[in-house]
């Protein structure tokens, strides 16, 4: 029961109750993935493998979007090993199963730019269109893959500009571009004004502030992008190879993805706090780029044995590229194999504590009351017996709880409005907490193991 999953889906769940997103349910993230979820919820019905299988869904675009790219830019072996190459990824599987908001980004910035391409090769203006739509959308889930939006409009921007062309035709090679420009800017434009400017406030001052909080400082030198990558780094050396040899051969329609990941990876190096998903926006470049020598590693070898020619370099470079790929690959492939269990939440095994979660929240469901609210840090609970939390707390985060946007004063303000029935502590201010209620003489706990501890209102 991840708290950032219960985060997503509780305030999905408040806004199928008719709380407004920003003016009563606090949020510091973009809205578009809560609404995806809210209509989810609206078709059918709240419920975490209904969440889990949208975001599948977001996804599996990712997947065709790499399949589709190395197909019809480098061809049908190179796409084949994308493939494999990407769920191969560390972490990939569980990603796309869980209820954040991090691979779903990345997966329509991914379709943005093969959009792109797919115009730059074909004319199709209706790509264009919908390159702009998906870059926006991508940056109204999640505000961190921004950097890719130029990055893919500088592709289009170039595709027409020749210098060998009139003044007046060049003029015209922007045509592509600011249309492009136009959608994608005039989605986010209205994206913002929905938000409401009085609310802008709430997307970025847990985020600025946390830079500064010593938890998160003393945090980065155990879990920092670095430490994140460890299991990837194969991949990535593959992708360093990919975009290397992509300049080689003069095929520059794959220097954005090298640019993205290596942009990343500045750029996370130097963030404080790094969390785990945040090595996709580096790995999945990297898988992607990897494909490129591999599949020609490939294609090379297969040329070679078929003619004989064993001394050719077309076969060394091809049967040296084929061990490194391996060589770096298997330890991947054991170490997915080990975690991976299709039976299992989110594909693979978690920690230990995750497993007594469901053992807590028999304890809980247990003991619930009829009112609809639970005060918790741990909203997945309250999620899962279909009970709300209050709105400003919706996002009780490290991050918000640490940069002091979320305060015990608050919390106790919370219970006294709402008198839940249950007030649950998992992850912060416990002793605080638990003084205020035993002082208050309204609860008593009911349950405890660990952190784990569950407040009850005394019958009236």
């Amino acid at each position: 029961m991840d708290p950032d999953e219960g985060i997503n889906l509780m305030k999905a769940l408040l806004q199928l109750r008719g709380y407004e997103l920003y003016a009563d349910i606090y949020s510091d993230q973009p809205p578009l993935f809560t609404l995806f979820l809210t209509a989810l919820f609206w078709l059918f019905e709240p419920n975490v493998t209904l969440a889990r299988l949208g975001v599948l869904e977001l996804s599996l675009l990712l997947v065709g979007a790499v399949v589709w790219y190395l197909n019809v830019n480098w061809g049908l072996t190179h796409s084949v090993l994308g493939f494999l190459i990407l769920i191969l990824l560390p972490d990939f599987a569980r990603f796309s199963v869980s209820v954040m908001i991090g691979l779903p980004s990345i997966s329509l910035a991914f379709v943005s730019f093969a959009l792109a391409v797919d115009w730059i090769g074909s004319g199709r203006r209706l790509s264009l269109v919908l390159s702009g739509i998906m870059i926006s959308a991508a940056m109204l889930i999640k505000g961190i893959v921004a950097p890719f939006g130029p990055l893919v409009g500088l592709a289009i921007l170039l595709r027409n500009i020749r210098t060998d062309r009139p003044i007046r035709e060049q003029s015209l090679a922007f045509k592509p571009f600011l249309l492009w420009s136009a959608v994608a800017g005039g989605l986010l434009l209205i994206g913002a004004l929905a938000i409401g400017p009085q609310h802008w406030q709430q997307l970025t001052a847990s985020h600025l502030q946390a830079n500064e909080v010593q938890t998160f400082i003393s945090r980065a030198e155990k879990d920092n992008i670095n430490s994140y990558l460890n299991r990837a780094w194969g991949i990535v050396i593959l992708g360093g190879i990919g975009s290397l040899y992509a300049i080689v051969h003069k095929r520059f329609m794959a220097l954005p993805l090298t640019v993205w990941g290596v942009g990343n990876y500045i750029f996370l190096a130097n963030t404080i706090p790094v969390w785990e998903h945040h090595h996709l926006l580096v790995s999945i470049p990297a898988a992607v780029l990897a494909a490129l020598p591999t599949g020609d590693a490939v294609s090379a070898t297969i040329a070679s044995i078929k003619g004989r020619q064993f001394l050719h370099r077309r076969f060394i470079f091809g049967a040296a590229m084929l061990a490194l790929f391996v060589g770096l690959m298997i330890p991947i492939a054991q170490l997915l194999s080990i975690e991976l269990d299709p039976k299992l939440t989110n594909f693979v095994r978690g920690p230990q504590h995750l497993s007594l979660d469901f053992i807590h929240y028999d304890e809980m469901y247990e003991l619930r009351g009829d009112d609809e609210v639970v005060v918790t840090d741990r909203p997945m609970y309250a999620f899962r017996m279909g009970k709300i939390v209050p709105p400003t707390l919706a996002v009780w985060s490290q991050k918000r709880f640490e940069t002091g946007e979320v305060t015990l004063d608050q919390v106790i303000e919370e219970i006294e409005e709402w008198e839940p029935t249950q007030v649950l502590i998992g992850r912060f201010l416990a002793k605080e907490l638990e003084a205020y209620l035993v002082e208050s003489g309204e609860y008593i706990r009911e349950y405890h193991y660990g952190d784990f501890r569950l407040y009850q209102r005394k019958p009236e």
